[in-house]
């Protein structure tokens, strides 16, 4: 992988804005569903349009599925064991490791893809 996409600054364009909740998963969802958009389920509130709040955001890979649940201005994270494509185990975790697991599979993911690649460079791109 080039020079320009190194895990770390992967990491940190996940982890931005992560202190704010709504923003964190409004903006980190906005941008996974433009760039890899075959990774990742989103589930909204209310009943029309794509306006809505996110209440969900899957990101799934071979072997694991990370989650992402919004309730009450909380976010839950949690990380699934995936085998055969059906979750074996569920664990909640901190939302730093929900970030570094989802940064070190994408990094994996785009080490295999040129065009996942160049996804992850633009989904860096402020």
């Amino acid at each position: 992988m080039g020079d320009e996409l190194s895990f770390d600054v992967l990491a940190a364009g996940l982890r931005r804005d992560s202190q704010d909740v709504n923003t964190f998963i409004e903006v980190l969802t906005s941008r996974l569903e433009a760039t890899l958009p075959s990774l990742v389920t989103v589930k909204r509130a209310g009943l029309f349009g794509k306006d809505r709040p996110v209440r969900q955001l899957t990101v799934q890979f071979d072997r694991w599925q990370y989650q992402l649940t919004r309730d009450r201005g909380r976010l839950a994270p949690v990380r699934i064991k995936l085998v055969g494509g059906v979750g074996i185990k569920t664990e909640p975790v901190s939302l730093e490791e929900w970030i570094r697991g989802v940064a070190e599979e994408l990094w994996n993911f785009a080490g295999h893809r040129e065009d996942a690649r160049a996804a992850l460079e633009k989904f860096l791109l402020p």
